[in-house]
């Protein structure tokens, strides 16, 4: 219930809550779009985290209220994406790829804690995470986002969906 007060819909929902488990890569599209409407809007992207209930559901009342524009969650969250795409952009034309996409290699390497030593897992824990889990995370954030999986760029077709069809042109 909480996501989809992202503006994400069931549809979304469906996609990364699979089978009792969680599609990260999927998951963190949206997240990352509702966290650019709130850094657009000026608001603290921690008060979710806080249990503020201040979400990209609220901020589409208070946008509405201060307007008098009525819009929607999935309006807002459609702009954090927009956003998002265009911050792709420009880290494509700037040479950036998939390569630039991915967590240092350190992070897959065993780390000695007090509680004993620690290996990145899953997000319940349960399972360790391997180079093959971060590319195929990558290729669902990737699939989700509408980007190619080898450029990682965004595709003409998700540009064109978000109006952005002049910028698609040397892509």
């Amino acid at each position: 219930e909480d996501f989809l007060k992202t503006g994400a819909g069931e549809e979304d929902a469906a996609r990364i809550f699979v089978d009792g488990g969680l599609r990260v890569g999927r998951m963190t599209s949206h997240i990352q779009d509702a966290g650019m409407v709130m850094d657009s809007m000026g608001a603290c992207v921690l008060y979710p985290m806080i249990r503020v209930p201040l979400h990209v559901e609220n901020l589409a009342r208070l946008y509405s209220a201060a307007t008098g524009r009525q819009t929607s969650a999935a309006e807002l969250k459609l702009c954090g994406e927009r956003g998002h795409n265009l911050l792709k952009l420009l880290n494509a034309r700037a040479g950036f790829g998939r390569e630039d996409d991915r967590i240092p290699m350190l992070w897959l390497e065993p780390k000695v804690t007090p509680d004993g030593e620690k290996v990145l897992s899953d997000y319940y824990h349960k399972e360790e995470i391997g180079e093959d889990d971060l590319s195929r995370e990558l290729d669902e954030y990737y699939d989700e986002r509408g980007w190619d999986q080898v450029t990682s760029h965004p595709t003409a077709e998700k540009l064109a969906q978000l109006g952005l069809d002049e910028l698609a042109k040397g892509f």
